[in-house]
């Protein structure tokens, strides 16, 4: 995008609103410096790797990890009576 006149302004916007994945490496950033990038794209490419999970992070709890939830508990039906026994057993409306 630097090559093709892109204003340093607009190439940081793009970084931070798409998915992307850099190679932020000492030797990467010499090479894109020596290519003309403007340091405050380069800077913007090291926060978009920086918010990424670190594959520790990645391999103790999985790519994607989820909020886990609670188990829900409910209440104990109430005892039975001994009509509503009968009302099921001779299979009546009651």
């Amino acid at each position: 995008m630097t090559k093709n006149g892109f204003a340093p302004a607009l190439i940081v916007k793009a970084i931070q609103s798409d998915a992307t994945d850099f190679d932020v490496s000492a030797q990467a950033l010499i090479d894109l410096k020596n290519a003309g990038v403007d340091q405050s794209v380069m800077e913007a490419m090291l926060a978009a790797q920086g918010n990424k999970p670190s594959a520790a992070t990645e391999a103790a709890h999985g790519p994607h990890p989820r909020p886990t939830r609670q188990a829900m508990t409910l209440p104990s039906p109430p005892a039975r009576r001994a009509e509503d026994a009968s009302c099921e057993t001779a299979r009546k409306w009651c």
